[in-house]
């Protein structure tokens, strides 16, 4: 009886340590992925190096057409209106690619927002189970005190702490609970 309370108290000082770790640990896990949501989600996607080099890569591309189209101008004598028909055409173009990119960007903010909820939710569901856990510990530890009193009062009923002769306790199987 009395090493099954030892037992269950060092148990459940075991488990509450670990349950602390779990906390922390937890809180922790949450606090970054906080950070790292508030850095990304928040940072303007045309400023990333994904965007900057589409954007790089189009003034490159639109460059060389622009130089193209004033060189088939000159070589066969297009007037200048049509070469301004042909300029707003590429800068029509330039500008459809570019906000194009800025879709691009809203769907990458979605993306880091729907895999933040995600993670969010899987360390709330830990955070939960963690308490579930302590909540059946603390259900366990509750059950073997009560438990540990049953049993010493059925002890005493048995008359298990009459002294001897000597003036020791007697333990008599009538008094252990084999159960």
């Amino acid at each position: 009886m009395g090493l099954s309370a030892a037992g269950s108290a060092y148990g459940s000082s075991k488990s509450a340590e670990a349950n602390r770790k779990a906390d922390h640990y937890l809180r922790g896990r949450m606090s970054a992925l906080d950070a790292d949501y508030a850095q990304n989600y928040y940072k303007d996607f045309l400023d990333s190096s994904t965007a900057r080099s589409a954007v790089s890569r189009l003034n490159r591309t639109f460059k060389d057409e622009a130089d193209k189209l004033r060189g088939r101008s000159v070589v066969s004598g297009l007037t200048a209106e049509a070469e301004l028909a042909g300029k707003d055409n590429l800068q029509q173009r330039y500008a459809d690619a570019v906000s194009n990119l800025a879709g691009v960007g809203t769907q990458y903010k979605q993306n880091i927002k729907n895999q933040y909820m995600q993670n969010r939710a899987g360390l709330e569901n830990q955070t939960y189970a963690n308490l579930a856990g302590k909540a059946t510990n603390w259900s366990n530890f509750g059950q073997n005190v009560t438990n540990a009193g049953s049993n010493v009062l059925k002890a005493w009923a048995a008359g298990g702490f009459d002294k001897a002769d000597n003036g020791q306790v007697k333990v008599t199987p009538e008094t252990i609970n084999y159960e």
